[in-house]
């Protein structure tokens, strides 16, 4: 290590201090003394690394030349590489894989990885990243051997794995690493041991090729419940549907619109009742009935009498959400039986 004159001769250097102190950056950068030092750089959760330009072209064993004084085995199994850079090649891979680090040497800078598709090069530009910046734990990873946008498959997996029973990967997603599908996480309904068959959710966007992948731990239950939602949003639209009736006369109530038995909880929003038939003569009767409880009857809440000529001739009868039934009746209560379109607009 050098001494504390050296290493102010450096600094000394490096700030000018005098004509005959001339900065050498092979000797006086701030790089050079921290080596000279014994001081690596600190390992952060991210970190850029320059492959090392005498490097042999590998899919497996990268060198880097400016991560100096890091301790052996620092980056196993809980860092990844990704080729942020071909050199030679730009936007062509390995650029942009991503692969588990399962071992480093500090006295060459060398990372040993799970491999990519193709050679890592000298110049090649990577970043090293912990798995905590995933935004999800991992789970698993491995390589498909069954190609499917839907049932994609890892047959190696129980071999390997005894304890991943059916279904252990069922609420995690399944992420390609490098492909067509790269970054694709995608929610696992099923998972059978036998083939290493991932069930999924929702499709990838094409076929994902034979290519590694990660099981990582996702938001599962709410993709389901906002798929769930966002089905049943699709499913209550505004409805309409709607007839003509003509009246029996006094004493008997003629159902306009009648919904018995509701498989949930329904969203009615008005009945609308044409008047123009309907004479200076002539009076009806409007009644909404509801029933509030299962196989309860149907109780009457609102009643509206229109006598005579009416201006304006449609009237609209509002009506409220409901869980059990709903009836609309309308009844001659004076005068000859009468003609009435109607028409009622619900959601659901």
């Amino acid at each position: 290590m050098a001494s504390q004159v050296d290493i102010l001769a450096k600094f000394y250097r490096m700030m000018n201090q005098g004509a005959a102190e001339t900065f050498d950056p092979a000797t006086d950068s701030l790089e050079a003394i921290a080596n000279a030092l014994g001081i690596g750089p600190s390992v952060g959760l991210w970190m850029f690394g320059v492959c090392d330009p005498a490097m042999v072209a590998s899919t497996v064993n990268i060198f880097t030349n400016n991560l100096v004084g890091l301790p052996d085995d620092i980056f196993n199994d809980e860092f990844w590489m990704q080729v942020i850079h071909n050199d030679n090649a730009p936007g062509v891979a390995p650029e942009r894989e991503v692969r588990r680090i399962t071992d480093f040497i500090s006295a060459t800078q060398q990372f040993v990885v799970d491999a990519f598709s193709v050679n890592v090069e000298a110049d090649d530009l990577v970043c090293i990243f912990h798995e905590s910046l995933l935004s999800m734990e991992v789970l698993a990873f491995g390589t498909l051997d069954t190609d499917s946008t839907t049932v994609p498959a890892d047959s190696t997996r129980a071999a390997l794995y005894a304890w991943e029973n059916n279904d252990y990967f069922k609420g995690a997603a399944l992420m390609p690493t490098e492909g067509a599908c790269r970054f694709q996480p995608r929610p696992i309904a099923s998972f059978a041991v036998a083939g290493g068959v991932f069930t999924l959710d929702e499709p990838f966007t094409q076929l994902p090729g034979l290519v590694d992948y990660v099981v990582v731990r996702s938001g599962y239950p709410v993709t389901r419940l906002t798929a769930i939602f966002n089905l049943i949003s699709a499913m209550l639209v505004t409805t309409e549907t709607g007839g003509s009736l003509t009246t029996t006369g006094p004493g008997t109530e003629d159902n306009v619109y009648i919904n018995n038995a509701p498989a949930g909880i329904y969203e009615p929003l008005m009945v609308q009742i044409d008047f123009t038939n309907q004479l200076v003569t002539d009076t009806a009767r409007v009644r909404v009935y509801y029933r509030i409880t299962p196989g309860g009857g149907l109780l009457m809440k609102d009643e509206l009498v229109f006598a005579g000529v009416q201006v304006p001739v449609l009237k609209n009868i509002p009506l409220e959400p409901n869980r059990y039934g709903i009836q609309v009746t309308i009844e001659t209560i004076a005068g000859a039986a009468t003609i009435y379109p109607w028409n009622v607009v619900y959601r659901g």
